[in-house]
């Protein structure tokens, strides 16, 4: 029965790293399209259509 239950937790435990890998994967993602919008805004602002 303890081996059941040390299973149990050592399988959750591998999902919770899995969820917190992925989730910090999609923020990283998020962070660079952000950075990228911040760039086209820079350049818009230093060049201003006549």
């Amino acid at each position: 029965m303890i081996i059941f239950i040390v299973f149990i937790l050592l399988v959750g435990l591998a999902g919770i790293i899995s969820n917190q890998y992925s989730a910090l994967r999609r923020m990283e993602r998020m962070q660079r399209s952000l950075d990228e919008l911040n760039i086209r805004i820079q350049e818009m602002n230093h060049h201003p259509k006549p």
